[in-house]
């Protein structure tokens, strides 16, 4: 791909308010790739002769021009191709394919080429959606003159006040995913604007709004959190905080816990029934000894009591216009009552003592559930026309369905009304059509059924039994969906719990590999000392065998050189002789006999010179036969010395060895302990979770997410109605809640056994309790914050960001109240895209756009290590749950696997297309998670280098990740805005939250 298409890449991505007079960088590098379509013509753009006083000014005049048609796309939050077009620094650095400007040669300069329309691709491209221009010719001219005079300048980023500009309502990316540590809430930042998610109901939680905001310029509406697109997010992990990073600020945001809309109290019993007017104005309230109270919501302001019944009320319902309260009683009967003044309307007695009363067929009927094991319908108008509880004539219902085995226990109605459920003690649960009276379906709850609950589409439908057991049905097909017992949150602390003991199973393991190592190599060192012995040994017999063997050549070789001596005497004697032989002959040469000694001696003398040549051959003779067993012999002796220093070695390391083996075994006593403290913790959770208590109500939300579902736990909790997943828990009754209703706002009113009832606020806004910096002040953030990370145990807040090329910026802050506790000078040479804490919280990594990865010290904010090895930004940065390893993922297309204790590479996972822009580890697995720019998440073994899975569903590019903390769910968002849910093992989206 060309430096032009490069640079003329628009993505809708990365458009952000701007300030006019000040600049407004971002180090953010989750760069996109893309392809861009050119114009078919593209018309050259004259470039105007400037006449200029004294050198541009970039900030000024230059910078002013990017902003309105190339920084939408070319800025250091999306850098489009990694081109940043919003400092002349920047600039100058370039993108993928060099330098966008040669200083001094405009005409050498891609950036002017390309925004002249000189060649293609012309840029901004005509198809664009972010509505960009192309340049005038004087604007054009006035980059020609910058250019020429040197591409010079600077950006103050606190020259001004920063004048916001609304972001365009095309550009609405997620940035930004978290997920809440019960795994049950997904927040992402959508543009400006931050969205909070059930991700099991698929209801929508919250949107956070900072009200200060509230008709600011440049924000956009009332309903926005930051000016600036949200870059990070993280939740708290213990507590109830959600983090926010935008431009130079972090906000922190309160989740709400048990928010009370109003409250009842001073009723005259526990209140066993409660309904709300649709209105939701109202309450009515039923209690045992057959009074009803009449209450204003939200106020709680107790209106009236009603008296009438003799006996506990079973059953109580608003008509639909709120005029006429209708009861049922143990007492055999069913009352009417005007819900104004309480005043009481009419009567009529009933069979047998009623469990259960609904209102049905749009409020003309009603029906009871009674205790003779039948479901009665009546007419209402025969209710209504009972005066001072003396019927005129008995009245008698328009039909009795008749099927359960024992009383009838609970009643719900769907739809219109005409079809109802039936609880029983029979432990069944059946399904009626009110105009035929038949039988419509059946399900086996199996113990007696306590409550029922059905939602308003007929789609799910509920039972409590005595078994401390709810069940979630399918009103489709009857299947059972789900099975919900105990408080939850338990449950989530032993899935935590069994997590904690995995790992310590897996330290486990891994030391007891440490000691089988360590036992192995002293048995190994232990061995090589008896090996260097009978090395030792062989030496000796080796040496005295060539000692042998050398002394008969050696013995040859003195004999032979005492033979020389001998003879070389002989021969001087004989040489001494001759001369003085032969000089007597000379003095009388006619004298015979001196003649004839003459010539003896000389014949003496050369048989002596004969012998000492003979007694040299030998002596060489010898000494050529002893030259290899002695040099054999001193090999010998060498080899003795070296298995004496061998012995001495192997004892060293023997002992070295050994020394090894007490601390390893040590290790694995203490991993063995960790594991069996684990365990016992897990079973005692798990102990704790399963000892359910008796759910005594049921009632699904008015929009159909949840099912909310109270009893003796004095908790109320609520579930998703599509698949039973956990929900919210609303704690503080003072006693067993009996009865629940929700109004139409979908405030919870739940009534206790202590005479009194609660009405909880299932929606609150979740306020904005700190903001640490501020957008026009960069003495606290210099640019965006674009990571964030709690420590494990919630005290800290870590931040990361930078002024693009110039620096990262690592700080650290009390999340209590917002103070810095510590800021790292120099952490990075570039921007951090990614900070982390260790599990222990005790370190924490960074990775940054300078292509390394570091580790923290966070205790001093000292560096412990650098980690080497992309070759491009490392955007991603993940702990395994051990805190022994590390991913990273980065632009540069790979996943790198790192030790830390080593602080060694592991392994490079290649196989991607695509910029990887976030990684996480799936629970306590070696799997981690990773999104990247190709639309795709992939599943990845960091142990064997595997894609095992790639999840689909995503339109665009992916630039954030959260995994649900037990590693079922993964969350994902990206340029198409849309946030998707994926099932981790079958990678199918369970769930998609549409921007």
């Amino acid at each position: 791909m060309s430096w032009l298409l490069l640079l003329g890449a628009i993505a809708i991505s990365s458009l952000l308010p701007y300030a006019q007079g000040a600049e407004k960088t971002s180090a953010k590098q989750k760069a996109k790739s893309s392809n861009t379509k050119s114009s078919d013509k593209v018309v050259p753009i004259a470039i105007a002769d400037i006449k200029h006083s004294g050198p541009v000014d970039f900030q000024g005049e230059v910078l002013p021009m990017l902003r309105r048609n190339c920084i939408a796309c070319h800025n250091g939050t999306k850098a489009e191709n990694h081109l940043v077009l919003e400092t002349p620094q920047s600039i100058l650095k370039g993108g993928d394919s060099g330098p966008a400007v040669v200083p001094k040669k405009s005409g050498d300069s891609l950036l002017l080429q390309a925004a002249a329309h000189l060649d293609d691709p012309a840029m901004p491209p005509a198809d664009n959606n972010v509505k960009a221009v192309s340049l005038t010719p004087n604007e054009l001219g006035l980059i020609k003159l910058w250019i020429d005079q040197g591409a010079a300048g600077e950006v103050n980023t606190a020259a001004a006040p920063l004048h916001w500009q609304r972001i365009p309502t095309t550009v609405r990316p997620i940035l930004a995913v978290a997920v809440s540590p019960d795994g049950v809430l997904a927040a992402c930042g959508r543009d400006n604007e931050i969205y909070v998610y059930d991700i099991n109901s698929g209801a929508t939680v919250a949107r956070l709004v900072d009200p200060a905001l509230a008709g600011r310029s440049g924000a956009g509406g009332s309903g926005v959190a930051h000016l600036d697109l949200v870059q990070s997010l993280a939740f708290q992990p213990v507590g109830d905080l959600l983090a926010s990073g935008g431009f130079r600020e972090v906000k922190l945001w309160q989740r709400p816990r048990n928010v009370r809309l109003g409250s009842l109290a001073g009723a005259s019993g526990s209140i066993n029934v409660v309904a709300v007017s649709s209105d939701g104005k109202h309450a009515a309230t039923g209690e045992p000894g057959g009074v009803i109270g009449l209450w204003e919501l939200p106020s709680g302001k107790r209106l009236q009591s009603l008296s009438g019944h003799t006996a506990a009320i079973t059953g109580l319902a608003f008509s639909a216009d709120g005029i006429t309260l209708f009861s049922s009683s143990l007492d055999k009967s069913i009352r009417t009552w005007k819900s104004v003044d309480g005043a009481a309307i009419g009567k009529i007695d009933t069979p047998a003592a009623v469990n259960a009363m609904i209102l049905v067929h749009g409020g003309t009927r009603i029906c009871s559930g009674e205790t003779d094991n039948i479901i009665r319908v009546w007419p209402v108008s025969a209710v209504l026309a009972g005066k001072n509880e003396k019927p005129q004539l008995p009245v008698k219902p328009l039909k009795e369905l008749k099927g359960h085995s024992g009383p009838i226990t609970a009643l719900a109605a769907w739809g219109d009304g005409v079809q109802i459920l039936s609880g029983s003690a029979d432990g069944s649960v059946r399904g009626w059509n009110l105009d035929n009276g038949q039988q419509t379906r059946q399900v086996n709850h199996g113990p007696a059924v306590i409550a029922i609950a059905i939602r308003a589409d007929g789609k799910r439908f509920a039972s409590a039994g005595a078994d401390n057991v709810v069940r979630l049905w399918n009103g489709e097909n009857n299947q059972k969906i789900a099975e919900i017992h105990g408080d939850f949150r338990q449950q989530w602390e032993v899935g935590r719990l069994s997590r904690l003991a995995d790992i310590a199973r897996s330290r486990l393991d891994q030391a007891k590999k440490a000691e089988a190592d360590a036992e192995t190599s002293a048995k190994q060192e232990s061995d090589g000392i008896q090996k260097a012995k009978d090395r030792q040994k062989a030496a000796e017999k080796e040496l005295a065998d060539k000692t042998t063997a050398a002394k008969q050549p050696l013995e040859a070789k003195a004999a032979a050189e005492k033979e020389l001596a001998a003879a070389t005497n002989s021969a001087k004697n004989a040489v001494d002789k001759a001369a003085a032989a032969k000089t007597a002959a000379d003095k009388d040469s006619n004298n015979q006999n001196l003649a004839k000694s003459a010539a003896e001696a000389r014949h003496a003398n050369d048989q002596a010179q004969q012998k000492l040549m003979q007694a040299k051959q030998r002596v060489e003779e010898t000494a050529r036969n002893a030259d290899r067993p002695v040099a054999e012999k001193k090999r010998a002796v060498d080899s003795l010395a070296a298995a004496a220093r061998g012995i001495e070695l192997a004892e060293q390391s023997s002992r070295k060895a050994a020394d090894a083996v007490p601390p390893a075994k040590k290790a694995v006593e203490a991993a063995e302990a960790a594991v069996k403290d684990a365990d016992t913790v897990v079973q005692s959770a798990t102990k704790t979770a399963a000892d359910g208590k008796t759910i005594r109500c049921l009632a699904f939300s008015p929009n159909g997410c949840f099912l909310a579902m109270a009893g003796d736990s004095h908790l109320v909790q609520t579930v998703s109605a599509d698949n039973g997943a956990p929900g919210d828990t609303f704690e503080g009754a003072g006693d067993a809640v009996l009865s629940l209703a929700y109004t139409p706002s979908a405030g919870l009113l739940a009534g206790e056994a202590d005479k009194s009832a609660i009405l909880w606020n299932t929606a609150p806004a979740w306020p904005l309790v700190r903001t640490i910096g501020n957008t026009d002040d960069p003495s606290r953030f210099i640019d965006r914050v674009i990571s964030l990370d709690f420590s494990p145990d919630g005290r800290l807040l870590a931040t990361g960001g930078g002024y693009p090329s110039r620096s990262g910026e690592l700080k650290i802050w009390n999340a209590a109240d917002g103070s810095l506790v510590r800021a790292v000078p120099d952490a990075h040479s570039d921007t951090i895209c990614a900070v982390r804490f260790s599990p222990g919280g005790k370190l924490l990594a960074t990775g940054a756009t300078d292509r390394t990865m570091r580790v923290f010290n966070v205790a001093s904010g000292s560096l412990m290590k650098t980690f080497e090895g992309h070759t491009h930004h490392v955007l991603g940065v993940a702990w395994r749950a051990d805190g022994e390893q590390l991913a990273t993922s980065g632009a540069d297309t790979v996943i790198k696997v790192w030790d830390y204790a080593s602080g060694e590479q592991r392994r490079t996972i290649e196989g991607f297309s695509k910029e990887l822009t976030a990684i996480d580890y799936v629970a306590s697995s070696q799997r981690v998670l990773v999104t990247s720019g190709d639309h795709n998440l992939r599943l990845v073994n960091t142990e064997n280098g595997n894609q095992e899975r790639t999840y689909g569903g995503a339109n665009d590019f992916l630039y954030a990740l959260g995994v649900t903390p037990d590693g079922k769910l993964a969350v994902a968002g990206g340029q198409d805005g849309a946030l998707r849910v994926w099932n981790i093992e079958n990678g199918q989206v369970v769930r998609s939250f549409e921007r």
